[in-house]
């Protein structure tokens, strides 16, 4: 009889018994059960076990006996966990089935090894070998290291174990790490590993093998030559051992050439010449003054000072009063080099014109100044008949005029300011000015200039003007042939430097055609 049919009829019986109707044919095969019983108690077997075995007590010969899973024998061993039912059939058809027993195993999986999925591994003196566990839950290493990675470079056995949630825990596979001696490498080179641009250290490995491998550049050989800054080592094989070594580490610095910036070109109320003020750094051997000449954008060296200490430039052959001027420095470093981007954080004077207005106002115009960002406020500031200068008032940096509708009477100078800036944060109280101009003094030759005279004669560099003379009266420095080495304007102190002069014979000239000979030594 077919299994299908078997289970109809089984179902039939039961409703033939709720009728009152009884087939005796089926009275054999409920008598004569077998009634499967599993050996152990209770109807659930949880472990942490990978396997379990179980054996089926029953009685008789059954035909035929086998498990929901297809498995064909009574006893057995489960290696998966689930549910399962034994069921015994003997040659009459009739059929019997144990209760249903629910198998949990241990769920719990781990394992460990090297690189390349070796469990045994040689590593050189010095090198470090990473060891790698696969789990499903929290890994711990015998190390205490509780990451799924880790490195040593200890001779040892490395294991890992985790538990499950169902507190079941698994043991990996012995790792075994090795320690071979080998022969260090080193890095030897001669010189300062602090090069200038441009420049190169030879740097060699002590190991001739011409298989290694030169980082950060990836280059074959024992030797390179380093032009580039960073940290140098290699990986040498070495050739007793046949394991690849790292040796030391070389850092090499390279000077870079470094920008430097004006902090601002004023004009100097001593000189009245162009001011050129920056921070001294001490890297700097020289800095070297460029001023654009009269062809836009074509600059010209007007200064070469040592780096020692000099933090200022005083343009002696500049005329504010006749154009704004553009400058840029360069300051030089040990190695001779300069940056190239000092030429494109120049500055440009803030240069002050006027005019008489039709109804007795003087009306000034100004242009930007440029080098320093933002520019807030422009102060115009006046002196009447040679006093103090006094601020008369502050525009925005976006007005670029001013008219004095109420001057004093007598003559009057004014120039404009900007104040409080300086680029470079310097402790000093510096205050970027224009050129002056002046209103009531027609020119030089209409100031009255007499007795004049200048001491000490000769000098070594300072000379004061002695005589009756106005302020802003201009006069130049000649050499014996009769070319300008220095101009000035007229100042308050009458003291006047021309230390930067060669000795010599020079003349002191004015404008309306006086000269005062000066000897300078």
């Amino acid at each position: 009889m077919k299994l299908k049919a078997l289970f109809t009829l089984l179902s039939l019986s039961v409703t033939s018994t709720v009728f009152g109707q009884f087939d005796s044919t089926w009275v054999t095969c409920f008598t004569n059960a077998y009634k499967p019983k599993l050996s152990i108690s209770g109807n659930k077997i949880d472990t942490c076990a990978k396997s379990v075995d179980v054996k089926v007590t029953y009685s008789g010969k059954p035909y035929y006996i086998y498990w929901n899973d297809g498995y064909s024998a009574a006893d057995r061993t489960f290696y998966y966990s689930g549910q399962y039912q034994l069921y015994l059939l003997d040659s009459a058809g009739c059929l019997d089935t144990s209760v249903s027993l629910t198998v949990q195993l241990g769920d719990q999986y781990i394992s460990a090894y090297a690189e390349n999925g070796l469990t045994t591994i040689d590593i050189c003196q010095g090198n470090t070998a990473t060891l790698y566990a696969y789990s499903n839950s929290e890994v711990v290493w015998n190390t205490g290291e509780k990451q799924s990675t880790i490195y040593v470079n200890k001779a040892g056995k490395y294991w890992a174990k985790s538990t499950s949630s169902s507190k079941c825990q698994a043991v990996s596979d012995t790792v075994y790490v090795n320690v071979v001696n080998n022969n260090p490498v080193t890095i030897k080179y001669t010189g300062d590993t602090s090069i200038c641009f441009g420049d190169s250290v030879l740097l060699e490995s002590n190991h001739t093998d011409s298989n290694a491998y030169w980082y950060p550049y990836y280059k074959l050989g024992n030797k390179i030559y380093a032009k580039e800054p960073g940290e140098y080592f290699v990986y040498s094989k070495d050739e007793k051992v046949g394991c690849f070594v790292k040796s030391n580490s070389v850092n090499i610095l390279v000077k870079m050439p470094k920008q430097i910036n004006l902090c601002m070109v004023t004009v100097d109320s001593a000189s009245g010449k162009n001011k050129l003020v920056w921070q001294s750094v001490n890297w700097a051997t020289r800095y070297k003054i460029y001023r654009e000449s009269s062809v836009a954008g074509e600059f010209e060296l007007i200064g070469d000072l040592n780096g020692a200490g000099n933090d200022f430039f005083l343009d002696t052959t500049s005329k504010p009063r006749t154009r704004p001027y553009t400058y840029y420095i360069d300051a030089i470093d040990s190695c001779g080099n300069v940056a190239q981007e000092n030429r494109w954080y120049q500055h440009t004077t803030l240069h002050l014109t006027a005019n008489l207005g039709v109804s007795g106002e003087n009306n000034l115009n100004w242009s930007d100044y440029f080098g320093i960002y933002p520019i807030n406020t422009y102060n115009i500031f006046r002196s009447n008949n040679n006093g103090a200068f006094t601020k008369i008032a502050s525009v925005s940096a976006t007005v670029k005029s001013y008219s004095d509708f109420e001057p004093p009477k007598g003559s009057n100078r004014y120039y404009i300011g900007i104040d409080g800036f300086n680029s470079c944060n310097s402790t000093t109280n510096n205050i970027i000015n224009s050129n002056m101009v002046a209103f009531g003094i027609l020119s030089n030759q209409n100031v009255k200039i007499q007795n004049l005279g200048l001491q000490p004669n000769p000098t070594p560099g300072l000379f004061t003007l002695t005589g009756e003379f106005g302020l802003g009266v201009e006069f130049q420095v000649l050499d014996i042939q009769g070319r300008a080495v220095a101009q000035f304007t007229c100042n308050e102190s009458n003291t006047y430097d021309v230390s930067f002069l060669p000795a010599g014979l020079y003349y002191v000239h004015f404008e309306n055609g006086q000269s005062l000979k000066l000897m300078k030594n």
